[in-house]
């Protein structure tokens, strides 16, 4: 039996019900083996990869509006995995990562309870990006850009699995690090453009979203 608690709700993304497992709340905590504890999470930080976040219902919002044939996709610091589920059942080739242990479990769960079958999942380490999971056509991610320690290693960690005319979407709430991750990324020949969304109303709250296109120019 589960020590945290969970519920289950169900979003609309473009018409289109998804059934969505995730914790109750951001009091839930539940590390027995110290597994969390061991790769840097507090305690106050354990729950917020289970949860639902507007910037993951934007994201999900343009991955179900994208063309995704022949692609083969990373979701970065994937949580529960909204914008993943809607990939898969676009039939498209997704590989979900996260650093947080909870994640892999919410993630089968929610595919299990959309009818999907499992989606491809490895713990993604910022800290170690050369993996042997190839490269990606696309990278996707949101809500990343809340820590200024862990900006130069994300966009090390995207550079090392980004394919050589691969792209990049990211959804962020008009971070204040979002400069210095561009600064970084053009470093590696990965250049970007930035759109402003027209206000959103998310779960009856209006917000604001920056989405951030990044695409690697060629080398010859």
């Amino acid at each position: 039996m589960e020590a945290y608690l969970t519920k289950q709700e169900t979003t609309l993304i473009h018409g289109v019900s998804y059934y969505i497992k995730s914790l109750k709340d951001k009091t839930q905590f539940f590390d027995p083996e110290g597994t969390a504890a061991a790769l840097g999470i507090s305690s106050a930080m354990w729950p917020i990869s289970g949860m639902l976040w507007p910037s993951g219902i934007m994201l999900a919002e343009v991955i179900s509006e994208s063309p995704l044939n022949n692609l083969r996709i990373l979701e970065v610091g994937c949580g529960i995995g909204l914008a993943s589920l809607v990939a898969s059942s676009k039939g498209a080739d997704i590989t979900a990562s996260d650093y947080h242990p909870l994640t892999k479990t919410l993630l089968a769960d929610n595919a299990a309870l959309n009818g999907l079958p499992a989606i491809r999942y490895f713990h993604g380490d910022w800290h170690k990006p050369i993996t042997n999971r190839g490269v990606f056509d696309l990278i996707i991610g949101s809500d990343l850009l809340y820590d200024s320690d862990n900006i130069e290693i994300l966009a090390t960690f995207i550079n090392c699995h980004l394919a050589k005319n691969g792209k990049v979407i990211l959804i962020e709430q008009r971070r204040r690090l979002a400069n210095k991750f561009v600064k970084h990324l053009t470093a590696f020949n990965i250049h970007c453009e930035i759109e402003d969304f027209p206000e959103q109303k998310v779960n009856g709250v209006r917000l604001n979203f920056k989405r951030y296109n990044f695409s690697r120019t060629p080398t010859y």
